[in-house]
């Protein structure tokens, strides 16, 4: 790792700072430090590197130059840093607009804190490219009625969206307040800090404690913090808009007490796929073409970001991913076997690729005790039916649809099988009518024999005794209606009580979590399922016996908190009353409101190809 020789640069002249001003201080409501526990570094520090520069691995955005009239250190500190950790998640990096966020969070060249920008993202879910809405700062393009509101991307939805290419979702921004947890957080892309500028006449010392300009922390050597300015690219000693401070000193201090980092997670949900490096001779490995319907373009080969997410949405047509000896990306449409001959050929040249490994469901009904299958005719759309759990049809969820993983590019809509238009992977395209929710279902756990529970909470008040629920696990039974919930399939979503009709809510003073009645200090708590685990919004799973786990979500082939959503109804989101049923034992159909001699009740079977 390439380092900077020991040096301080003057942060700003004394007319830019009486410009700038000094930020404003916001609520830090959306740091949620108190939701980590004290591991979430690891304090064997053996394997952190002596020296780091986030600019070495190629996800770190250039300095720009905020202007000398726009107070936007904060939106710069922060959208560079969210920018460099989610690439480094997703294996994709896309400059994100600096301008769009600055909009969004309505503070158009004025100071705020850095982290609200990780805060922007994870509530819109939408981050609009540099490319699409460039910097220029007070400048803006209007909308609305009289045209007097500046262009915002997730409110206008004419913008694209990079999350629908970076497969992520935003975690919690945690403080990183010792050098120690500070170097561990480097290790995953930038952080950011916020200091107060001069004022210390000692040889050497820039900064000190307070917070009128922010800054991106990028790196570290053995004795001082890199770190990124917005001055531009050509500013500072060494010419390219990054500086240093001693870790020891006045300005290093000040730099810890506001460092935070954001905590980013690869979301599995999106297309459920997971990748595994695997050796092969090349002669193995017959390329994927080009085919009408299957949404696959050379443009998803950029990367191998973009070619690992292209490949999950092709189900059983992409294998895997490979990259040949010139450096060109291939997707895999079968991978043949070695014969006894060539295995042993000396000569033999092998090399490695990343096979691919679907995550499916299989839809089991429960009256019929029979699967969903899907029989494709020589002319026409598939048909749907009914069989056994050896010829069950597999299928993957995505953005609360349900698709074929044979013929990846039909979905479940209503009772048939309707082909999916344009991009797959466009979330501004999908029709709310062809989204699918899970209601009334027991969330078992196989490890444990448990499922998710309501669990009594008494309350003492002054002149009184008040009964909430909160959530437990306990031995599996069907029969009870405390241990029946609606989830989503897909994204996050809020888990409601059949038995109480309401949502679990958070108290946002206490961080308590309960069916409590809607009012006061109390928001939804949302969970989201990723990799077949029940996690909070801030990436902390379930355990086995739906108790919070002490970490935070970690990838598992088959991880023993699983959940399986069981005796569920499985039903259309922008219409509850609309559900997928079997009639007569084998023919599917859509039922509405009271439906007798139907069987519609749905377990999500797991499975892996």
């Amino acid at each position: 790792v390439s380092t900077q020789s020991t040096g301080i640069t003057t942060l700003a002249s004394e007319n830019e700072e009486e410009i700038l001003g000094e930020i404003i201080l916001e609520t830090e409501e959306d740091i949620e430090e108190s939701d980590f526990v004290d591991d979430w570094w690891r304090n064997d520090q053996s394997s952190i590197p002596t020296f780091l520069n986030n600019h070495d691995r190629g996800v770190v955005s250039r300095a720009i130059h905020q202007g000398l009239t726009c107070g936007a250190c904060g939106q710069v500190a922060g959208v560079q840093a969210l920018e460099a950790r989610i690439a480094l998640v997703s294996e994709i990096h896309v400059p994100y607009s600096i301008q769009n966020f600055m909009i969004c969070n309505g503070r158009v060249c004025v100071g705020t804190q850095p982290y609200r920008m990780a805060t922007l993202a994870k509530k819109t879910g939408w981050i609009v490219p540099k490319d699409e809405l460039p910097w220029t700062k007070r400048d803006c393009k209007k909308w609305g009625p009289g045209k007097t509101r500046c262009n915002c991307g997730h409110k206008m939805g004419n913008y694209s969206n990079v999350l629908d290419d970076q497969f992520v979702f935003v975690g919690p921004t945690v403080r990183a307040n010792t050098v120690e947890k500070l170097k561990y957080a480097l290790q995953s892309g930038p952080a950011t800090t916020c200091f107060q500028r001069g004022g210390a006449k000692k040889l050497g010392v820039k900064c000190r404690n307070g917070c009128n300009h922010a800054n991106s922390v990028i790196g570290y050597t053995k004795d001082t913090f890199l770190l990124q300015e917005s001055y531009g690219k050509g500013w500072g000693q060494f010419k390219n808009g990054t500086w240093e401070t001693p870790i020891e000193d006045r300005c290093g201090e000040a730099i810890l007490q506001k460092a935070y980092f954001t905590v980013i997670f690869y979301d599995y949900d999106r297309a459920n796929a997971y990748y595994e490096e695997i050796d092969v001779a090349e002669s193995q490995l017959s390329y994927l073409e080009y085919k009408p319907g299957l949404h696959f373009t050379e443009e998803d080969l950029k990367n191998i970001g973009t070619a690992k997410n292209r490949c999950a949405f092709l189900g059983w047509n992409c294998k895997g991913v490979f990259t040949t000896p010139d450096g060109e990306l291939k997707l895999i449409a079968s991978v043949s076997k070695l014969g006894k001959k060539k295995k042993d050929d000396s000569n033999l040249v092998m090399t490695k690729y990343f096979r691919k490994r679907q995550m499916v469901i299989y839809l089991r009904n429960d009256g019929t005790k029979k699967y969903l299958k899907i029989k494709m005719p020589k002319k026409g759309d598939p048909k749907l039916g009914m069989t056994n759990s050896k010829k069950a049809a597999p299928f993957f969820t995505s953005y609360g649809r349900i698709i074929s993983y044979r013929h990846p590019q039909y979905h479940l809509v209503s009772n048939t099988l309707v082909k999916i238009e344009g991009d797959i992977k466009d979330s501004r395209k999908i029709d709310p009518d062809t989204k699918w929710t899970l209601e009334d279902c027991n969330l078992q756990n196989k490890a444990s024999g448990k499922s998710l529970d309501l669990e009594e909470m008494r309350i003492q008040k002054k002149k009184s005794t008040l009964i909430e629920y909160g959530i437990t696990g306990k031995l599996t039974d069907m029969k009870s209606d405390t241990q029946r919930f609606s989830v989503g399939i897909s994204g996050k979503w809020p888990l409601i009580s059949s038995r109480l009709g309401r949502p679990l809510l958070r108290n946002k003073k206490t961080r308590e979590r309960s069916f409590s009645q809607p009012g006061g200090k109390t928001g939804v708590s949302p969970f989201r399922w990723n990799a077949r685990q029940l996690i909070s919004m801030i990436g902390k799973p379930l355990d086995k016996n739906f108790e919070s786990a002490s970490g935070y979500f970690e990838f598992s082939p088959e991880p023993e908190n699983a959940v399986v959503p069981t005796g569920c109804k499985l039903v259309v989101e922008s219409d509850r009353e609309r559900r997928l049923v079997v009639v007569k034992k084998k023919r599917v159909r859509m039922a509405h409101g009271v439906a007798k001699g139907v069987s519609e009740r749905w377990t999500l079977q797991p499975g892996t190809i």
